[in-house]
């Protein structure tokens, strides 16, 4: 297995040096070492809440300036159980990491001299045979002491606080980079703005694929010194135009998170952030077009300002622009932090936080822009969900305005049943399958549809598809299922493990319609043919536990 272990440390590595797995979610498990350490102070206060600090005591984690080595080493106390850290970080965080980067090269089906040996070294015809025969259990505890090993030993020296806060590297930039902004769209011509020893370039692209009463622009502006040859700061972000007739408004901010979707998540999260957190948002477009500021930054060790000469030049040449852009929106995260989103962040980084906060947003005042200046607060504990559903959300809140306009019908529902027409058939059902009472309320014409519809859905799927569902208190939403990445059937078949057999095990009357890829894992899309109609559910690949004897089970480990 050397071969297949070389191609995965390989894998590993490139991921370690940015910390970066979180494409490697399961459910509240760490995506990432930063938020493996962040877990132990979510851990303490969880335990500290509810009275149970004898139970379980994780580190001290307020003192962050010790290394990455010397925390590997600290105890953890679990019901009077001592563990260094570096154990509960090898059999939970590198295990879980070690089993989906098997799946996760499987998926990439490298072409190299080296892939192709380690197909050879386990016999596999395909990439699919190669991940059942790596990912078993002896294999992955052995993976998983490898990467343990391969993290402490990278870093070893590096404190904890790196983890939360990124230093800055003297000639580079902290934020900005090549990936900053996309260049689509249709570009505008690109202004100079001369100043004292210096230019600032300002391109604009506006955005073609924008199907609603606002059109999106995405702004770069960078500035170079006279006579260098690369930018020393750099700002961008978004313009919003609002379609306005005879000077009254036509796009709402409904439309604003549609424009916003046609960029990226991160820049519905914003437009969202501007609603909810400004309540005179509705004021504000009805006087003004909005410019967003993603961000504005500088190389570490130029002249301090340059940043801010190169925004307000890049604010300026928008105004000529757009001449409705009256109001400025500035994300007030300070950049320098790993990330937003950890429920409770150890002391050190807390205050850290706090302080960069105010600091910027004191700066930004500051600066006497001639706008009405906004700040927002733009953290999302899940960015990508968050998203989809404010796009959904404001789509169907303007299709259901469209359909009110022109008098259509409001679409009905895909499980749509017709509780008149088969009342007599689904009463004979649900006696059948015990469920008398609520018989009897669809006879009398009291039963709930949606209490009808969920037990008919439990009666038709629960006894032919021995496969559990996606968790409710997970992040998938039925509703927003299309918003998913769809995998072709080929490819489902090809590169999904249990695939085949989740399909061979239907009944003649269902079939798999859509297979759609969440945080890692499939979701299939069920369709049953029903006298009452087509029925959806929708399952993931992971089969249901057989029953056990809960009470005998829960004895014996209260005789252990």
């Amino acid at each position: 297995m050397e071969h297949s272990f070389g191609l995965l440390r390989e894998a590993f590595l490139q991921r370690l040096e940015d910390d970066r797995f979180g494409d490697f979610r399961i459910e509240d498990e760490p995506a990432s070492i930063h938020e493996f350490i962040d877990q132990m102070t979510v851990g303490n206060v969880a335990m500290r809440h509810f009275g149970l600090s004898d139970k379980a005591r994780f580190p001290d984690l307020t003192n962050l300036n010790i290394t990455f080595a010397e925390f590997m080493r600290q105890p953890v106390q679990i019901e009077g159980l001592h563990l260094p850290v570096d154990t509960i970080f090898r059999e939970q965080f590198c295990r879980q990491i070690a089993s989906k980067m098997v799946m996760a090269v499987a998926h990439e089906r490298p072409s190299t001299p080296a892939a192709n040996a380690a197909l050879a070294e386990v016999g596999a015809a395909g990439w699919r045979d190669w991940a059942s025969a790596v990912a078993q259990p002896p294999h992955l505890a052995r993976l998983a002491a490898e990467f343990a090993e391969i993290a402490v030993k990278t870093f070893a020296e590096k404190p904890l606080i790196s983890f939360f806060i990124r230093s800055p590297v003297e000639g580079e930039f902290s934020m900005w980079g090549p990936w900053a902004s996309t260049g689509q769209g249709r570009e505008l011509p690109t202004r100079i703005v001369e100043g004292d020893g210096y230019s600032v370039s300002v391109r604009v692209f506006r955005y073609l694929e924008v199907e609603c009463d606002v059109a999106a622009y995405e702004w770069e502006a960078t500035l170079t010194m006279a006579g260098a040859a690369q930018p020393d700061a750099a700002a961008c972000g978004m313009t919003y135009v609002f379609k306005r007739e005879g000077g009254e408004l036509v796009g709402g901010l409904q439309d604003l998170i549609i424009a916003a979707d046609s960029m990226a998540d991160s820049d519905v999260i914003q437009a969202k952030s501007f609603i909810t957190q400004h309540d005179d948002a509705e004021d504000v477009i009805e006087k003004s077009d909005l410019c967003f500021v993603w961000l504005w930054d500088r190389r570490a060790g130029v002249a301090k300002g340059l940043g801010a000469k190169c925004l307000t030049a890049a604010l300026d040449d928008l105004r000529r622009r757009f001449k409705k852009v009256r109001t400025v929106v500035f994300d007030a995260r300070p950049g320098q932090f790993s990330n937003w989103t950890s429920r409770v962040d150890p002391p050190m980084v807390a205050l850290e936080k706090q302080t960069a906060v105010e600091n910027l947003v004191g700066y930004i005042q500051g600066l006497n822009l001639k706008f009405d200046v906004r700040t927002i607060f733009a953290r999302s504990d899940n960015p990508d969900r968050e998203a989809v559903i404010a796009y959904s959300q404001a789509t169907d809140w303007r299709d259901q305005g469209t359909r009110q306009d022109e008098g259509d019908e409001p679409e009905q529902d895909e499980n749509d049943i017709d509780l008149d027409k088969w009342e007599e058939e689904i009463c004979r059902l649900f006696r059948a399958a015990g469920l008398e009472e609520l018989a009897e309320e669809v006879e009398n014409g009291d039963a709930a549809y949606d209490e009808v519809l969920a037990a008919i859905k439990h009666i038709v799927f629960e006894s032919s598809v021995h496969y559990l569902r996606p968790s409710s208190s997970g992040d998938f939403e039925p509703s927003l299922i299309d918003m998913l990445d769809e995998v072709p059937h080929d490819d489902a078949h090809d590169q999904i493990a249990g695939m085949d057999e989740f399909c061979s095990g239907l009944p003649d009357r269902m079939h798999v319609s859509a297979v759609h890829w969440l945080d890692g894992y499939a979701i299939c899309t069920v369709l049953a043919h029903t006298p009452f109609g087509d029925l959806t559910e929708y399952f993931t690949l992971v089969r249901k536990p057989r029953p056990i004897n809960l009470e005998s089970f829960f004895q014996s480990l209260g005789q252990s």
